[in-house]
């Protein structure tokens, strides 16, 4: 429009209106500077370039809008934050409700939730009060209660969509939950989302890295943010660049876009643990890695997190077991068991487990078999050759187990065979297959009857669902 003589005259105008854009205030100042050797040809003379129609406007323009866009953004955030927080305290209970559910809950779930309810647990760091998030038709979170103490690694396992990530979000402010409310170090993460925001370090499933900073820069640049002292941001970039093996190959002075999938969540898990926060979660830390960094990445955390509480959702059971003080399965958005790994073992898991490989034509033969030697051998699957059993340690002992399969592995076929404690990965399993059956049990109507240990069998009849 500036070229053209039928445009030019409504330039002015105009460019009152579209400097409310900060953008186009830069490109607009930058234009007209581009200008100035032209003009200077025409007129023989150089124009200032701190004139009002070239620069001046544009200059006054964004100083101002730098203060009114700032105020406004932080009016419009409390704003929806105070919308926010009146719609939770309206408690609007969803249309539809979980039938059968609430009458299946784990002993342990129930004993802490009756201990927070009871007041115990007030200087825990962190602490859920019924937390509960329902979406259109789905039930994301429900009715969440648990305490963490400084010092303890709390794992939280679920299969996809369990609500795990839902939770954290809950609990970080990012998120506002249907009912139910948060704690860290004693503030609400719901009415105080600013204040707990100061005690968490949080690495989010999904890596908030910049794609052109290297890991120093990102560091540093959250550091800041953080309050850290400047003349210690340095220091502490390099020690937790070294904890981490990000300074292997000169790989924190290089863009994070650049980064394979390990070296990025090592970078998501030195910004969580930036200024030593009281509550750290971890979600999913250690995807992508390879072994020697996810054992060193192990190791950090158990030296670091003496004054800290930590929660750690992830799918490796190793690594939970490797960290976790006490442990957490959702299933479906509801907690079904609570504590350490081996209580969750004893409860769940009793007897042992029992694996042997066969051929596919060898199938019924050993299964037969396995009826008639082992007393009350219950099966739990079978996958062409592969079949697992669960034993009852009452009735037979190891060397009874291994010399009765060593007498017969010819006979009946054993390419191989293995005996041993039930795992927590099963253990989840168990939990994970048990929640399918909850939702098609209710889903037809039905009330579901829970299965209290991992040792006791499903029909064979009916593999898919258990009715009363």
């Amino acid at each position: 429009m500036y070229v053209f003589e039928d445009t030019n005259p409504y330039v002015d105008d105009l460019r009152l209106v579209f400097r409310l854009i900060p953008n186009y205030c830069l490109g607009d100042a930058f234009f007209y500077l581009s200008l100035l050797p032209v003009q200077s040809l025409t007129s023989f003379e150089t124009p200032n370039q701190w004139e009002y129609g070239i620069t001046g406007y544009d200059l006054i323009y964004m100083g101002i809008e730098a203060v009114v866009y700032f105020v406004a953004v932080v009016v419009l955030d409390h704003l929806v934050l105070a919308n926010k927080l009146s719609l939770n305290c309206k408690r609007v209970s969803p249309a539809f409700k979980d039938r059968g559910l609430d009458s299946i809950e784990d002993s342990d779930v129930v004993q802490e939730k009756e201990r927070i309810q009871s007041g115990h647990g007030e200087d825990d760091l962190i602490r859920l009060h019924g937390l509960r998030k329902v979406y259109p038709q789905k039930v994301a979170v429900n009715d969440l209660w648990f305490s963490i103490p400084a010092g303890q690694c709390f794992g939280f396992l679920g299969v996809n969509g369990a609500g795990k990530t839902t939770t954290l979000k809950m609990i970080t402010g990012d998120e506002m939950p249907t009912q139910g409310n948060a704690f860290i170090s004693g503030v609400s993460a719901i009415k105080e989302p600013w204040k707990v925001r100061r005690h968490i370090g949080y690495c989010p499933q999904f890596d908030a890295l910049h794609p052109l900073m290297t890991a120093e820069e990102t560091l540093a640049m959250y550091a800041r943010l953080r309050g850290f002292p400047e003349n210690k941001i340095d220091g502490m970039i390099k020690y937790l660049c070294e904890r981490l093996t990000l300074d292997q190959d000169n790989q924190h002075k290089r863009p994070a876009g650049t980064y394979s999938g390990g070296n990025k969540r090592k970078l998501s898990v030195a910004i969580a643990l930036i200024g030593s926060p009281k509550c750290v979660f971890l979600d999913e830390p250690s995807t992508g890695m390879d072994p020697v960094s996810r054992r060193f990445m192990w190791n950090f955390i158990s030296e670091t997190m003496t004054s800290r509480a930590v929660i750690l959702t992830t799918h490796s059971m190793e690594e939970c077991e490797a960290l976790c003080a006490r442990i957490s399965i959702l299933v479906h958005g509801r907690l079904r068991c609570i504590g350490s790994s081996q209580h969750l073992k004893a409860r769940y898991g009793k007897g042992f487990e029992f694996e042997i490989s066969v051929d596919e034509k060898n199938v019924d033969q050993a299964r037969e078999w396995i009826a008639d030697s082992f007393s009350g051998a219950k099966e739990i699957e079978c996958y062409g050759g592969s079949m697992k059993y669960k034993l009852d340690k009452q009735n037979m002992t190891l060397s009874q187990v291994f010399t009765l399969v060593e007498s017969n592995k010819k006979e009946i076929g054993i390419t191989n065979y293995s005996v041993g404690q039930t795992t927590l990965e099963q253990i989840f399993i168990h939990f994970a297959k048990e929640g399918d059956r909850e939702l098609a049990c209710i889903s037809q109507g039905q009330d579901y009857v829970s299965r209290v240990s991992i040792h006791e069998p499903i029909d064979n009849e009916d593999q898919e669902t258990k009715f009363k």
